[in-house]
Formats: C-alpha cells, structure tokens, sequence
C-alpha cells in the first residue's frame, strides 16, 4: 500500500491502472491517461503470446487499497 500511495504518487494521479502480464511485468499509468491505458494493452499483447510464468490479461485499477478489474474501450 505503501508503495502506491506514498512512493509512487508522483507517477499517477491517485488513481493506478495496472498491467502485470507475467511476473516480471508490470506496468501502470493513471486511468485518466488514455494513451497511457492504450500502452498497457499494447504490452499484455506483446508479453502474453510467449510469455512466461503468465499471470493476467486485464488491467486493474486501485480503489481504496484493493485492486479492481478495469474495464476500458481499446
């Protein structure tokens, strides 16, 4: 918790959407950024065909300290 709400503020506007495709990916920009949310798409795309040690094709955004599924338009 720590580490989104404190270390990485600066990154996003309070308001993570994540990518974690594999376990040595993640990637996350603020919802509001919808270049940043197309990008996320755009890395599962590239990391899921082969990728290794695969764990999720969706995006995810915070909401109080919890990680909720985010539903977007690609």
């Amino acid at each position: 918790d720590e580490m989104w709400d404190d270390d990485l503020r600066d990154y996003h506007a309070g308001n993570p959407v994540i990518a974690i495709p594999s376990r040595d990916v993640l990637c996350f920009c603020d919802s509001s950024s919808a270049a940043g949310v197309h990008e996320l798409c755009q890395v599962i795309g590239r990391v899921w065909p082969e990728g290794d040690h695969l764990i999720s094709r969706r995006l995810f955004r915070r909401n109080a300290r919890r990680w909720l599924p985010f539903d977007h338009l690609s």
